[in-house]
């Protein structure tokens, strides 16, 4: 697990080390560097598989193919193992070294061979050609974007600030789309210029060209029709198979367990999988919707050895602007912040960790997917409700609220369009906008960010390319069935867990929320939209905002919701516009 970046157009490799100072968190372990004429990439690393020999960059036998990359090949031993029937030589045991072999073996097919989470930077020094890959689910990140005609990619859009002619500006675009959809969909940023690359596709840039290129799609075939318990079956072995091969490590492996479903099913797979107890961590705020009991069952059934992180919500306020600067989003979901905390403690005891991210898109875990099921409703309908469940704040809602400086472009018509296109029902079509636009810009943002702050590597075997292929060619009775959500999932793993696991309903990272809006943060916020720069940026109508939030309540609805991303956007742009980034000195008392 690391940070890379890089820089074509000018070798500059003092540029590319101070990109990565900022991303130490990601890669405390070592750091690595390339030139070449024109062109410069580096890399910090964080020491998982191949800890003595794993120094990147890494190269083929000759050098003329360079390797930087951020991620793990879970099924980098069988690649190895062909490629040296093959003829290719390896020097290291770290599984970063198959890249550069599988693409003089396959060329640009060489992502389709590989099985994990990866970013990957890739220089051809003889066709002076540059690579780039994301994993298909976009696990990783990978951002790119030119300054004064040089182009440069990076783990993390921070490090853009270690060029001296990046001025960043906030896109307007972005806080819309955040306003639409809880988070920024697509390649744009918060930073006007910089752009992600999407999962499942690749950039190579050469003679002065960018081409960009979708190597992995979500298949639209649906699987053959077949008996419930076939279906069960082969989603079992699937899903033991992913938590298996992403128990590869050579330093302390744990899990984030919530007592859900999704984490606990990971954790009794683990636990089959392991010689020693899978150490577990639950986090609670001494509230009644903590889930320490669940999680308890879980652990005991497991033999986990079970760690629980109490956190009080009047301390989480001080980790808000460090927690922005990681996600580099404002923070449309306030578990960001207890979340980061979480990860700190977990430190203390794991370097990976796995989670259940990825479930709830697949099977159908969320309540507003219900409706969708309803045959008996004509589809267009279903659709309305359903964008009126996911979808915030309409048009008319932005407008109002919006100041001078922003322009309110994208409503609920783009949802529809976008659930209309392709084929098999609707509740297909709406699991894979969320598979391919949200988890990877907001859950999955959030969990590498967070965690990676830290220097945790986190990984999720729900998103296992394999098992998502799978997964999202069953028929939609097998997710949803008379009511029950994550049917199909529930069925292959009841075995495994208590009763009451299973039967439990759904709940997220639960925090405290409300109470925490009312209570603690309520002069935090107060303070902040009250003030003078937050009117003077323009960027929302400010009158409007502190009417919404003091004549309807914090905790209520589009008031809520309105009155707390308001607050993030601002926040976003004291710790990113306002301050002197270079210093990283984030200081609640200093923002607000």
């Amino acid at each position: 697990m690391c940070g890379i970046c890089g820089v074509l157009g000018m070798n500059d490799e003092g540029l590319v080390k101070r990109m990565c100072d900022f991303i130490k968190h990601r890669g405390p372990d070592d750091d690595g560097y390339y030139s070449d004429e024109n062109f410069c990439m580096g890399m910090r690393r964080l020491a998982i598989i191949g800890i003595a020999t794993g120094h990147q960059p890494i190269h083929n036998e000759d050098g003329t193919i360079q390797v930087v990359y951020n991620g793990e090949i879970y099924n980098f031993l069988e690649l190895r193992a062909d490629l040296e029937a093959k003829g290719h030589r390896f020097y290291t045991s770290c599984d970063t070294e198959v890249i550069p072999h599988l693409y003089e073996e396959y060329g640009d097919a060489f992502p389709e061979h590989l099985r994990g989470m990866f970013a990957i930077s890739l220089w051809d020094s003889i066709k002076k050609r540059l690579v780039l890959v994301r994993d298909r689910l976009g696990i990783k990140p990978l951002y790119y974007t030119t300054i004064d005609g040089a182009f440069l990619f990076a783990s993390e859009a921070k490090q853009f600030f270690a060029h001296e002619g990046f001025k960043p500006e906030m896109s307007a675009e972005a806080v819309d789309r955040m306003f639409t959809y809880r988070t920024i969909p697509g390649t744009d940023t918060m930073f006007r210029g910089v752009y992600r690359l999407l999962p499942g596709h690749m950039l190579i840039h050469v003679g002065g060209r960018l081409i960009i290129s979708r190597y992995w799609d979500i298949p639209d075939s649906e699987a053959p029709a077949a008996a419930e318990g076939v279906y069960v079956a082969r989603l079992r072995e699937l899903l033991e198979e992913s938590v298996r091969i992403r128990l590869m490590s050579e330093v302390p492996l744990g899990a984030y367990l919530s007592g859900g479903l999704d984490s606990s099913a990971i954790v009794a797979m683990m636990s089959r999988h392991s010689d020693e107890p899978v150490n577990t961590f639950t986090v609670g705020y001494g509230e009644s919707t903590d889930e320490f009991d669940y999680a308890r069952i879980v652990a005991d059934h497991c033999g986990a050895n079970h760690h629980e992180i109490k956190i009080s919500m009047d301390r989480m306020t001080q980790f808000i602007p460090i927690s922005i600067w990681h996600a580099e989003v404002p923070l449309s979901d306030p578990a960001a912040v207890p979340f980061y905390v979480t990860s700190r403690e977990l430190k203390k005891y794991v370097t990976v960790a796995l989670l259940g991210e990825g479930s709830d898109e697949l099977y159908a875990g969320y309540d507003e997917y219900h409706p969708l099921s309803y045959n008996f409703v004509p589809e267009w309908l279903r659709k309305k409700y359903f964008e009126f469940r996911r979808i915030p704040l309409t048009a008319r809602d932005k407008r109002r609220y919006f100041g001078v400086a922003m322009k309110c472009s994208v409503d609920s018509g783009e949802m529809d369009s976008l659930l209309s296109t392709g084929g098999r029902d609707i509740l297909y079509r709406t699991l894979r906008f969320d598979v391919k636009q949200m988890l990877p810009s907001h859950q999955l943002l959030r969990v590498d960010k967070i965690s990676m702050a830290h220097s945790i590597e986190a990984r999720v075997p729900f998103l296992d390319h394999k098992l998502v292929e799978y997964s999202m060619s069953l028929p939609s009775w097998v997710k949803l069935n008379g009511g029950v959500h994550k049917y199909i999932l529930k069925k292959a793993v009841e075995d495994l867990l208590p009763s009451t696991i299973i039967r439990r309903p759904k709940k997220g990272f639960n925090i405290p929320i409300d109470t925490w809006m009312e209570k603690d943060l309520k002069e935090v916020i107060a303070s902040v939209l009250d003030s003078s720069r937050f009117e003077r940026r323009g960027y929302f109508n400010a009158d409007a905002i502190r009417q919404l939030s003091r004549s309807h309540g914090l905790s209520r609805g589009k008031a809520k919701y309105a009155t707390w991303l308001a607050f993030m956007v601002e926040m976003w742009s004291r710790v990113f516009i306002d301050q002197d980034v270079k210093s990283r000195t984030l200081d609640i008392a200093r923002l607000v």
